[in-house]
């Protein structure tokens, strides 16, 4: 089956990620976690509500950020591949321009 396929069905779901256990990646996610937690444990009640506003303005701000390198990664892949294609501007001549196959 294709790639496109997979991705038509929902076999590939490219936004979706996981991590190693015990990876630095874990250990920071429990890390912060930890210091929401504190955090929420110490702070009244409506510095409690403004820390978990900006934790999820932080957290939308990292998908926005995400999802336009994904896009960008992309982007940049499909260039590569029309350069690979002779499907760009350049001043000199591609090889099927001079005549040649190879």
């Amino acid at each position: 089956m294709y790639i496109l396929e997979d991705l038509w069905y929902g076999k590939v779901a490219p936004n979706n990620r996981s991590f190693k256990r015990g990876s630095r990646y874990q250990e920071i996610i429990h890390a912060l976690d930890e210091c929401e937690q504190s955090l929420l444990g110490v702070l009244p009640e409506n510095e409690s509500t403004l820390l978990k506003a900006m934790v999820d303005l932080q957290s939308e701000l990292l998908d926005i950020s995400e999802r336009d390198s994904f896009i960008k990664g992309f982007q940049t892949g499909a260039k590569i591949i029309m350069d690979v294609l002779g499907q760009t501007d350049t001043q000199l001549p591609l090889l099927h321009d001079l005549g040649t196959t190879e």
